[in-house]
């Protein structure tokens, strides 16, 4: 049975993905072997007998759980987060770190995308500093390279809106479900209701502006991209509203990377979006109609055009010229936000991180495939245990853990519960999809890049 050196679990969104998959590269090329598999499939993969697992964040009860028999077997346990809370709520920051549920002594490396973030795991929850580092994220080589190939537009023709109210999207019983079961109820800085109201208010506002802007502005096209996880149907409700209008389209599951190219300028409420958005050049409006308790992100809004008022809205979809000027203005505020948030930009964090995680696991040895079974058949039975091993030689071994949704599923389940679930996990064709854009983008983009430094 071979033993792999890292195994990287893999979040739902294509971003993430495509991000996973250039570490991936990275590692290998320094000799490793790697496998990437999606969330919730943990336990097979020690069967593997990984020297580590890389996980996307070890805030969640079956993550603690998972770390806890890693340390008891040998496999060390690295994370390298596909998200970042960028918010200056110090208490939200805690909560997305692992604060309920994490056991900090049980993570061997924690790469975190800035310098705040690894100062609130030493300082709030007592990890070594040994053992955090601030590398950035690999999801900003998407981008690569930054500042330097700018889309050079006179006229707005496409308008682009993220919208990353994934709470406030519901109906408020299944959102304090969510919320509640997230753990937000535990914070002390403002009570689960509050932050609900707060979501939902911008949610209705911002998405009754972007209604009222496909009408008035028919000259202009209109893409607006909900997050994965927000409820889909206010915006079909959107879109049978505007059936008239021909300058709408709503991409539910078309990840940022594909349409982003399209956009000569991207309207936001405070997502990592608007950040990779300044990579490519492309001007971005932040909607901060009211200043939300709950979502505070000031070194983010300050790197955006601000609309304050439907109003101000208008005028820079009126005038690009106003929104491309302004937003000039606004450099030197996205330089120091990614120097404190992401440590750094420069199109190679994919690489810096995978040397990181070379030189943590290199002086450990593959644990022995007895104690993989040991410590699961004592923790959750011998038929368990036998279960989660057939898994890993039906799938595993020749594959990724990939889901498979048959003809049979759809019968089972109906097509509204399979589009849920593909929400949670990356498929195959995700799959293609990530290493489609990463051979067309982001290599081209790369010998564009070392093009133009042999030329300097």
């Amino acid at each position: 049975m071979s033993a792999l050196d890292l195994v990287i679990v893999v979040d739902n969104k294509i971003r993430d993905l495509t991000g996973c998959v250039l570490l991936k590269r990275k590692l290998e090329e320094l000799g490793l072997s790697v496998k990437l598999c999606p969330n919730g499939h943990e336990y097979e993969m020690l069967f593997f007998k990984p020297k580590a697992i890389i996980h996307n964040h070890m805030r969640e009860k079956h993550k603690t759980e998972i770390g806890t028999l890693q340390k008891r077997i040998g496999v060390k346990t690295i994370v390298v987060p596909t998200e970042n809370i960028m918010r200056e709520n110090r208490d939200v920051m805690q909560l997305y770190v692992g604060k309920f549920w994490c056991e900090f002594n049980n993570i061997d490396l924690y790469i975190s995308w800035g310098e705040v973030i690894r100062q609130v795991l030493i300082e709030d929850c007592g990890m070594p500093p040994d053992r955090v580092i601030a590398l950035g994220s690999p999801r900003t080589d998407l981008f690569h390279p930054p500042f330097q190939e700018k889309k050079h537009v006179s006229e707005v023709k496409t308008v682009l809106y993220t919208s990353s109210h994934q709470y406030g999207s519901w109906a408020r019983e299944v959102a304090m479900e969510k919320l509640i079961g997230c753990d937000f109820d535990k914070l002390t800085s403002f009570t689960v209701d509050e932050y609900y109201e707060e979501d939902r208010r911008a949610f209705i506002e911002h998405l009754e502006s972007m209604r009222l802007a496909v009408k008035r502005f028919s000259n202009l096209k209109f893409i607006i991209k909900p997050h994965p996880f927000e409820d889909f149907e206010p915006y079909r409700k959107l879109e049978k509203d505007s059936r008239g209008c021909q300058n709408l389209k709503v991409e539910y599951s078309a990840p940022f990377n594909s349409i982003a190219n399209e956009a000569d300028m991207l309207i936001h409420a405070g997502t990592v979006a608007s950040v990779e958005a300044w990579f490519m050049g492309i001007p971005t409006l932040c909607l901060e109609y009211f200043c939300r308790k709950s979502c505070h992100y000031p070194a983010m809004t300050a790197g955006s055009v601000r609309a304050q008022n439907i109003e101000d809205l208008f005028s820079y979809l009126s005038d690009f010229s106003k929104l491309q000027h302004d937003f000039a203005a606004r450099q030197p505020d996205r330089e120091r936000y990614i120097r404190r948030w992401l440590t750094s930009a420069d199109g190679k964090r994919s690489e810096v991180i995978a040397k990181a995680v070379q030189e943590r696991i290199g002086p450990y040895n593959h644990p022995s495939i007895f104690g993989v079974f040991s410590a699961m058949i004592e923790r959750y039975g011998l038929l368990s245990t036998m279960r989660y091993y057939l898994r890993y030689w039906r799938r595993g071994r020749t594959g990724n853990f990939l889901p498979n949704f048959s003809k049979a599923h759809r019968q089972q389940w109906g097509d509204d519960t399979i589009a849920w679930l593909k929400r949670k996990v990356f498929t195959n064709d995700d799959l293609i999809q990530t290493e489609r854009f990463i051979e067309e983008v982001y290599d081209k983009s790369s010998r564009r890049y070392e093009h133009a430094v042999a030329l300097r």
